[in-house]
């Protein structure tokens, strides 16, 4: 199998993983009191990590590539948050509204994956 990149990107899987990558970067997902911390500390940076890899997959030629790979970044990404949250508790930190975005998110992006994979590979 070959794969082929195009100079125009598919725009869902495009959308979506900039989405993911602005919530890690710029949104908070601990705070205590004013500190915030963002999700490019700890396991927060592997949705950073899987939200960049979601950029570069959508410039593929190939569907049903594509749409594996958004499931793959939006598995990822929620991983990633999860064990944030849990390693969250230890720290005295609360949970705050980035880390709430970036679950839906990373949940979108697993749904709209699931829903081009199943466009490119139709039951026969």
């Amino acid at each position: 199998m070959e794969i082929k990149f195009t100079s125009k990107p598919y725009m869902p899987t495009l959308i979506t993983s900039l989405l993911l990558l602005f919530t890690a970067i710029f949104l908070p997902w601990g705070v205590a009191g004013v500190a915030s911390v963002n999700g490019v500390a700890d396991w927060g940076a592997m949705a950073t990590i899987a939200a960049i890899l979601g950029v570069c997959l959508s410039f593929l030629t190939s569907a049903k590539i594509r749409a594996i790979g958004l499931m793959v970044v939006g598995v990822l990404a929620l991983i990633g948050a999860i064990i944030f949250i849990t390693r969250l508790n230890n720290t005295g930190l609360s949970i705050s509204y980035g880390i709430i975005f970036e679950l839906i998110i990373s949940l979108v992006a697993v749904y709209i994956g699931f829903q081009d994979f199943s466009k490119s590979n139709p039951a026969s």
